[in-house]
């Protein structure tokens, strides 16, 4: 099942309002980046630690207003894959 977002865009800024995904880790960890102009999904393979020191688990990637891919690090095998996903834009 792919992943879900809910997002707006509202006064030049795009928020993700849900992110629906199901995952059985006991901690899940997401980071939000938002790709500039030269910039490539595989330039996000690196995936290091949130705020708090935790290992980073999934990264959202955004391009033009609109989500671009998710990332996914394994923390089985640490081999990271673009996951399917659903954007729902939400009127504001």
């Amino acid at each position: 099942m792919p992943i879900t977002l809910y997002t707006e865009v509202k006064d030049g800024i795009m928020n993700i309002i849900h992110c629906h995904l199901n995952d059985y880790d006991e901690y899940v960890t997401v980071e939000s980046i938002y790709l500039k102009d030269k910039e490539d999904v595989k330039d996000h393979y690196e995936f290091g630690v949130d705020s708090i020191g935790m290992p980073l688990n999934y990264k959202i990637l955004v391009k033009d207003w609109a989500v671009h891919a998710i990332l996914y690090k394994s923390s089985l095998d640490g081999e990271v894959q673009s996951l399917p996903f659903k954007e729902e834009r939400i009127d504001s």
